[in-house]
């Protein structure tokens, strides 16, 4: 892992972030870039947008130096290399311009704003992120430190094409030495398939070598209130998931289902979305996380 972006509006909800990424840049040697979100003033007199923006800019440059300064002197920034980088972002895709451009491995970002950033991190929007973006995602809403993360729960289906995103979250879960529980919530309409899901779990546990008494399956009204009360039940730090078009639990993201899960959970969720193209920087982001262990 060379690069981690975390897009920041100044707001203590982004410096969970910051400090997040931080623990994870030091573990890995990478490079945080901070991209600094402001939010333009629109009018119809162009002249009058041109002169303001100028204005804005300047303003928000000496805002940003002025906050990398004062990050660079806390504990938790000693030992990572910090770049910064200013935008005005209107789309969530401007966002994924900045993913590529930094060449970024990772994106860690907070759940909540209040202005720049925060029509982009709450609700809807937060689930087309995760979904659009092609590296690893880690959204924070609470304070809460690397080392803090003991327990990761990685809720699935558990279907074939699980296990080389799997390698991912496992990596991971590694380089912090966190503890991996796996979940399958079976909601009303599955219970009928529990023999089909039981085998499609046991193949999960043949092709990773995962501890099979780690599984768990959960019965609930809901795919995203059975993952928060597991969760709750055995004080889990973290959730993981998985998107890959209508594979895994791509089905998190329809109905809201992903928009709840975001808006209702106080610990971290780590998702991560591999295309089949992208499979050759997936295994070089895996196998270097490999190499940290």
């Amino acid at each position: 892992m060379k690069n981690i972006l975390v897009p920041t509006d100044f707001t203590d909800c982004a410096l969970n972030a910051v400090k997040f990424a931080a623990d994870i840049a030091k573990k890995t040697n990478a490079t945080l870039h901070l991209a600094h979100i402001y939010k333009r003033v629109i009018s119809n007199d162009t002249a009058f947008n041109i002169e303001l923006e100028i204005d804005i800019i300047a303003k928000e440059k000496e805002n940003l130096k002025t906050y990398i300064a004062d990050l660079s002197k806390q504990d938790f920034m000693k030992g990572v290399d910090i770049r910064s980088s200013l935008s005005s972002v209107y789309k969530l895709h401007d966002i994924l311009v900045m993913e590529k451009y930094h060449n970024t491995d990772m994106i860690v970002m907070g759940s909540e704003g209040v202005s720049g950033i925060e029509e982009f991190f709450v609700g809807t929007n937060t689930q087309k992120f995760v979904q659009m973006a092609n590296c690893p995602v880690i959204v924070i809403k609470d304070e809460v430190r690397l080392d803090d993360i003991k327990s990761i729960v990685f809720a699935s289906d558990f279907k074939k094409e699980v296990v080389p995103k799997f390698k991912v979250i496992e990596s991971f879960a590694n380089l912090i030495g966190a503890k991996l529980h796996f979940l399958k919530v079976m909601v009303p309409q599955d219970y009928s398939m529990e023999e089909e899901e039981m085998e499609d779990i046991a193949n999960f546990v043949n092709a990773t070598g995962v501890d099979a008494e780690e599984m768990n399956l959960y019965q609930s009204v809901s795919v995203e209130r059975g993952i928060l009360k597991f969760c709750k039940e055995i004080k889990a730090n973290m959730i993981a998931i998985e998107t890959h078009g209508r594979t895994g639990l791509s089905h998190l993201f329809k109905d809201n289902i992903a928009e709840n899960l975001a808006n209702h959970t106080v610990v971290p969720m780590f998702s991560v979305k591999i295309e089949k193209e992208r499979e050759a920087l997936t295994n070089v982001v895996t196998d270097f996380l490999a190499d940290k262990i």
